[in-house]
C-alpha cells in the first residue's frame, strides 16, 4: 500500500479526533456508509487521465444543537479506492489509494424534525481537510501535497419514522495542482467528489 506511514497517522488522527469530540455529553452520534464517485484527478495534454473508480466510504460524526433548528457538525470519512489511468481509450489499474477527510459543517432542518418523523429534510454546508493518497510512481500521487483544503455541501432526507435512517448526498470540492517547479500538475484544477449514501443517527 502507498504512502502506508502517512495513511496509519491519518487514520489515528481521524479516530482521536472521533474519541475526543464523543467524550462531549451533547455530542449526539453518527455512522455513514455511502459510494463515492470522484471525477478526474489529472488530464494532461496527451490525453492522459488519472482517477479513483468507484470506492466505499465510511464515516462517523458529532452533532450538537446550536438553536432550533440549527446544528454544528465535526467528522470524518475514510475511502479506499482503486487508481485508474486511461490513456488512447484503453484504461488499467495502477494500484490502490486512500482518501480520508475532516469537516466541520452547520445545518439546518426543515420539517419536523425535532418530532422524528420521515421526511425531514436538513440541508448543510462546511468545510475541512482531505488527503489523498496513491502509487507513489503515478502523478499526482508522486508529489506530497498533504492536507488539501475542501468545502462541502450535502443534504439527508430522513426515510423512516422509527430509527433515525436518511438517505444521504454530498458534495466535496478540492484544489489539485501548484505552481512548483517540482509539481507534475502546472494548472490548479478543481477536482469534486460526490458521496451516495445512508446515515444514521440524528
Amino acid at each position: 500500500m502507498a504512502h502506508s506511514p502517512r495513511t496509519a497517522s491519518l487514520i489515528v488522527l481521524l479516530i482521536s479526533t472521533a474519541a475526543a469530540v464523543s467524550a462531549q455529553a451533547d455530542g449526539r452520534p453518527r455512522v455513514e456508509a455511502a459510494v463515492a464517485y470522484t471525477t478526474n484527478l489529472i488530464e494532461d495534454e496527451n490525453g492522459t487521465m488519472v482517477s479513483y473508480a468507484l470506492a466505499p466510504a465510511v464515516g462517523a460524526a458529532f452533532a450538537w444543537t446550536l438553536s432550533s433548528g440549527t446544528n454544528a457538525v465535526l467528522g470524518g470519512r475514510l475511502s479506499r479506492a482503486g487508481v485508474d489511468v486511461d490513456f488512447q481509450g484503453s484504461s488499467q489499474s495502477a494500484g490502490n489509494g486512500w482518501v480520508v477527510d475532516v469537516r466541520a459543517a452547520l445545518e439546518r432542518e426543515f420539517g419536523a424534525c425535532s418530532a422524528g418523523t420521515r421526511g425531514c429534510t436538513v440541508l448543510h454546508a462546511g468545510g475541512g481537510a482531505l488527503w489523498a493518497t496513491g502509487p507513489d510512481d503515478v502523478a499526482p500521487f508522486s508529489t506530497d501535497r498533504g492536507a488539501m483544503l475542501t468545502g462541502e455541501i450535502g443534504i439527508a432526507v430522513r426515510v423512516t419514522s422509527g430509527m433515525p435512517f436518511y438517505l444521504t448526498g454530498v458534495a466535496q470540492a478540492f484544489r489539485l495542482g501548484g505552481s512548483t517547479a517540482s509539481d507534475p500538475i502546472r494548472e490548479s484544477g478543481t477536482v469534486t467528489r460526490v458521496l451516495l449514501g445512508v446515515r444514521h443517527g440524528r
